[in-house]
């Protein structure tokens, strides 16, 4: 997307720029701890995700955590992927924004 988002467009670019923001925040918290870089580009299938959580949630949970965007992923085609590195962090911050959050922060934005 080239230039100045239009009004319609902000919700979707908002989105994207806090999934850019926690992945940037995992990378940092990566090279913080000192975690090589295998963990930073580790990928991860939705089994070695519900194989790896330590709260050891099932498929179907974590199905409907992406569906409502309360977990960081990546999508390739139907395949749903995640690093390792946004899912560490992902847990350490035990929150994630919700879309009306989202959509609140893009009206503050417009303001």
């Amino acid at each position: 997307m080239e230039g100045r988002p239009t009004f319609d467009q902000l919700p979707a670019v908002v989105s994207q720029l806090m999934k850019e923001v926690k992945e940037i925040k995992g990378l940092l918290y990566d090279l913080k701890e000192g975690n090589s870089n295998k963990n930073v580009s580790e990928w991860m299938t939705l089994d070695q995700l519900v194989e790896y959580d330590p709260e050891q949630r099932k498929k179907s949970t974590w199905y409907k955590m992406v569906s409502e965007n309360k977990v960081p992923y990546h999508k390739r085609g139907k395949r749903l992927l995640f690093l390792k590195s946004e899912i560490n962090q992902w847990l350490m911050d035990g929150r994630v924004n919700t879309m009306e959050e989202y959509l609140d922060a893009a009206n503050h934005f417009l303001k």
